[in-house]
């Protein structure tokens, strides 16, 4: 899947035209597959809770993976012309199981697009609430993305 989005990306973020009907459907695809992706994490996390427990590895890298694919699906909904009222229960639910492991800080390596990233629970979380707070303004796909690899 992740090849697939980069490649799109690449493609949509490329163009300094507006966008075609065609690069706006991929700009959809791109939202609903990281929607999709984040939800089916959630899901694995709420399932696996009690097997697993707080604090095994797995467990902090499924919420790692989900978190960031919240934040996927956040910047690209303003792309895919979809304007869904926000609901942000998943996000904190989450950041609220990190932080009852008491590692919501320490440094997780996640493989996601084509390179590997360093970094915490509370980065990604807040990662997701910027994209969010951005993609609800005047910012356009490419100023977004620009400032998501700042982040």
């Amino acid at each position: 899947m992740d090849s697939f989005v980069e490649s799109a990306k690449g493609r949509l973020l490329a163009t300094a035209l507006d966008w075609t009907d065609e690069q706006k459907a991929e700009a959809r695809w791109i939202h609903t597959t990281s929607h999709r992706a984040a939800a089916l994490g959630f899901q694995v996390t709420e399932s696996l809770r009690r097997s697993l427990g707080p604090d095994d590895p797995r467990m902090l890298q499924i919420i790692s993976l989900t978190l960031l694919y919240m934040g996927e699906s956040m910047k690209w909904e303003i792309g895919s012309g979809t304007k869904a009222p926000r609901d942000y229960r998943a996000l904190h639910s989450l950041m609220r199981r990190g932080i009852s492991t008491g590692r919501q800080r320490d440094p997780l390596h996640i493989v996601a697009g084509d390179r590997g990233r360093t970094c915490t629970l509370e980065s990604l979380y807040f990662r997701a609430l910027l994209l969010a707070r951005f993609g609800s303004g005047n910012l356009t796909c490419k100023q977004i993305e620009i400032l998501d690899q700042w982040l």
